[in-house]
């Protein structure tokens, strides 16, 4: 399990997709702490290899992740029709 230090910032991601994980790299860089929540179990061990504390969570799930900061990154997939 993780523990988290008390004395960085730390945000939450709800949504660590591809546009997610960019910006859990950048504030890492910047010193945050960072949990990204994923609903692919198998997103799990990466996110974790990347510096990122994964959590299963679904929109709308109880018991939100609570940081300083939560983004709401909700994009579709690459290979979506932007248009449509």
């Amino acid at each position: 399990m993780h523990h988290r230090r008390t004395d960085m910032k730390h945000a939450a991601i709800i949504g660590c997709g591809w546009l997610g994980q960019e910006m859990a790299r950048a504030l890492i860089r910047d010193g945050w702490q960072v949990t990204g929540t994923t609903t692919t179990p198998e997103k799990l061990g990466w996110l974790r290899q990347a510096g990122i504390e994964p959590l299963l969570y679904r929109i709308g799930d109880p018991d939100p992740p609570a940081a300083d900061m939560v983004i709401i990154s909700a994009t579709p997939s690459r290979t979506a029709d932007y248009v449509a």
